[in-house]
């Protein structure tokens, strides 16, 4: 499993996405941005995966 971060635009897009990936299994979580990474939003979305 790897681990990635989603970034996002909007606080409220984060949220869906996180919502959206729980209800499809997903362990997902909110987290603020690491500041070595820049965006719009200071939230992100933490999630583990396989790798493709």
């Amino acid at each position: 499993m790897n681990s990635y971060i989603a970034t996002f635009h909007t606080h409220f897009s984060a949220q869906c996405t996180a919502r959206n990936m729980e209800k499809a299994g997903i362990d997902a979580r909110m987290a603020p941005v690491p500041r070595t990474l820049s965006t719009d939003c200071g939230t992100c979305v933490r999630y583990t995966a396989e790798a493709p």
